[in-house]
């Protein structure tokens, strides 16, 4: 179950969502998502997130990324470039030592067709 909303202002998007854990079998546990964007110009989008609560054992802890839409037209074709920090906690060893992994993930996309906005028109 989650909890979620958005307030765009201006050039600025902040959202909020909150996962609510062990409510049903095997679901999320919880989570809070904080998002925020800004679009210094028409096709271009500057967004990030943080993760400051997230109890799940895989996690996406922060990161950002950036959208350049290369024509201002609906369906143009857009270059995405992401970064996000991940943890993986596979718990302790025999010996109690944490088995925490930290990874970087860098994505570069070209995507043709509509995209999502975090700001309505």
């Amino acid at each position: 179950m989650a909890l979620s909303g958005r307030l765009n202002w201006g050039i600025f998007s902040l959202g909020l969502t909150n996962y609510f854990g062990d409510i049903l079998p095997n679901s999320y546990d919880d989570r809070l998502l904080i998002e925020f964007a800004v679009r210094p110009v028409n096709n271009i989008t500057l967004s990030g997130y943080i993760a400051p609560i997230d109890k799940t054992s895989s996690r996406s802890v922060y990161g950002s990324s950036i959208n350049w839409r290369l024509k201002n037209q609906p369906n143009s074709p857009t270059l995405s470039a992401s970064w996000q920090h991940q943890e993986y906690d596979y718990g302790n060893d025999i010996f109690g030592n944490s088995l925490l992994v930290t990874d970087n993930i860098f994505t570069i996309l070209f995507r043709v067709g509509s995209s999502p906005n975090p700001f309505p028109r």
